[in-house]
């Protein structure tokens, strides 16, 4: 049948053959003659190429029809092999990428209860477990060269232990001790409260590639991931476009270009490029409004929570210095009593400031702060039902005491005790910012646009960046001058062989490829996974894994130690 219908659409009129001879005159070899023909005559001997049993060749074929003559060939198979590749290889990433995102727990609530426990009981039973030393030689390498990144898993480190909070015992004898007393004994010295990194790449890219937990990691490679699925439609649309290429147009499949007359895939494969290149030009906008106003809005809202943070530890401590330094004799056993309870229910209003947003600190029980001498039976029986109003409980607890005190004489009138009401407002704010965020709809829309603009971003990928040259793995593309090249040596050789044969692309010439379809997407994609992540990144910076604040250690001892010495200084000028 592809016999007959070539002998029937075969044509030469004597200006051909004339032609013909001419150029053998000139050549002295029919087969030079004749292929300076076929190329300086394409659009008459094109048509003569009809092959009507490719009509009916399957799209899907089995592997008892593959054939290099027809389009079960090598490059068909390649290509569905390359397709299912890189979905298995998007599914796992997808996979492993939601794995990478979750918190990273050393202990589960029932082992960290009783880590607890076994901390109050023996604080030297507490396990170490340092990060590095459960890494390779290759990590800590990278550890010792990346500036001062060893400060970020220092408190990574404390953060995934017991804090030190919960590992001293206070009692009122150690405490009626002066500061110079060998006896006297302060809370464990820790490191600081929050890791700021160097401006140096070394140490920026170690924490942004290298650090666990919910971390940019997880979007990178999920992006990478996006590319991989834009990657595998662009390779179906290129086995369907050369599908059609085979049935209609046998010379352009043989050299390699796709079948691009009016109404054929190419054709709406660049169309389609071109509308969704508009459509996501006019529909950022909206994307990016609402991005940068929530990523905004989460940075200052992570800055007040610092502020916050340090406020309290500085209305704490000044309550401490006004107790410490106004009781009217420190000598006195009553005195002394007196500044203890203070510094008892101070500690305790700082410990429940961060319970609700610590891990640690929620896991805790009010009968743990017995066991570590900062309650009794009865303060702790009464603070029960409180719920979460303790905090207001134990500020009228303070102001109580401190207005007991100057009735009783034990604190000198001069100090205005209303100065200590600053206590409630601190920590009333920095509980607040839980509470102030946007509005429900912004972040709905935010995830929803940002959403749908990557779907355009990889969709329009595989269509924008399609080039059907590169062959079934739109990964990779040719520089022109390369493509060029190729081109002209596939004709020539195709006019020298007895039978066309395919041409191959960034197989044989990997050195001139680049990355193309798949880089395309995931790079597009990067920035609005990242903006998305930034804003749960920061959103809780007591239980982070990143930009996170130690209260569980840093705050809480910070705020003990000049606590002890600001009360324990007075009784040490009395002696």
């Amino acid at each position: 049948m592809d016999a007959i219908a070539f002998a029937s659409a075969f044509d030469l009129s004597s200006e051909d053959y004339a032609e013909l001879s001419r150029l053998y005159d000139l050549f002295k070899e029919p087969q030079s003659a004749a292929c300076t023909w076929l190329k300086e005559n394409q659009a008459k001997w094109g048509p003569w190429i009809k092959f009507p049993q490719r009509m009916s060749a399957p799209m899907l074929c089995r592997f008892d029809q593959a054939s290099e003559t027809g389009v079960c060939n090598s490059r068909y198979w390649k290509g569905w092999i390359i397709f299912w590749c890189q979905v298995v290889a998007f599914l796992v990433i997808a996979w492993f990428s939601g794995r990478m995102s979750k918190n990273n727990k050393t202990y589960t609530d029932d082992e960290a209860r009783v880590q607890i426990k076994q901390a109050i009981a023996d604080p030297k039973s507490v396990i170490d477990d340092r990060v590095e030393e459960t890494r390779s030689k290759w990590f800590k390498w990278l550890v010792d060269h990346s500036g001062n990144y060893r400060g970020h898993l220092d408190i990574v480190n404390d953060m995934h232990d017991v804090p030190f909070i919960l590992r001293h015992k206070r009692s009122y004898e150690s405490f009626s001790h002066s500061n110079l007393h060998p006896d006297f004994k302060l809370p464990p010295m820790t490191g600081p409260e929050r890791w700021c990194a160097e401006m140096s790449r070394r140490t920026l890219y170690t924490y942004l590639f290298v650090s666990e937990g919910k971390d940019l990691r997880s979007v990178l490679l999920f992006a990478l991931g996006l590319g991989l699925a834009s990657g595998a439609l662009s390779t179906a649309l290129y086995q369907y476009i050369s599908y059609e290429t085979y049935k209609h147009d046998p010379v352009a499949y043989t050299l390699g270009n796709p079948y691009d007359d009016e109404g054929s895939t190419f054709q709406f494969v660049v169309l389609t490029g071109r509308k969704i290149d508009q459509l996501t030009t006019g529909f950022k906008f909206f994307p990016s409004f609402l991005a940068l106003g929530y990523v905004g809005y989460a940075i200052s809202r992570w800055r007040d929570f610092q502020s916050a943070g340090y406020s309290v530890q500085g209305a704490i401590g000044s309550t401490a210095a006004i107790v410490g330094s106004g009781l009217t004799n420190p000598a006195d056993e009553r005195c002394r009593q007196l500044a203890f309870r203070v510094y008892r229910l101070l500690q305790v209003l700082h410990i429940i400031c961060y319970q609700d947003v610590n891990r640690w600190y929620k896991l805790m029980e009010l009968d743990d702060l017995e066991a570590l001498g900062l309650l009794t039976t009865e303060e702790v029986r009464a603070l029960a039902p409180a719920k979460n109003k303790k905090h207001e409980v134990i500020v009228s607890w303070i102001m109580a005491e401190l207005y007991r005190g100057q009735t009783d004489h034990l604190i000198n009138s001069g100090i205005k005790i209303q100065d200590v009401t600053m206590l409630r407002s601190k920590v009333a704010t920095l509980r607040d910012l839980f509470s102030i965020g946007q509005p429900n709809l912004w972040a709905a829309l935010m995830r929803l646009v940002c959403d749908l603009l990557v779907m355009m971003f990889v969709a329009g990928a595989s269509f924008e960046s399609f080039l059907y040259q590169l062959g079934p793995f739109q990964f990779v593309s040719l520089n022109s001058q390369k493509t060029m090249q190729l081109g002209m040596h596939t004709r020539v050789r195709a006019c020298a062989s007895e039978h066309f044969r395919v041409m191959q692309f960034c197989e044989s010439n990997i050195g001139a490829c680049m990355q193309y379809v798949v880089i395309f997407s995931a790079f597009l994609a990067i920035p609005w996974l990242c903006a998305q992540r930034l804003v749960v990144l920061v959103n809780n910076p007591w239980t982070a894994d990143h930009e996170m604040f130690n209260c569980g250690v840093c705050f809480s001892n910070i705020c003990k130690r000049s606590l002890a010495r600001s009360i324990s200084l007075a009784l040490a000028l009395a002696r």
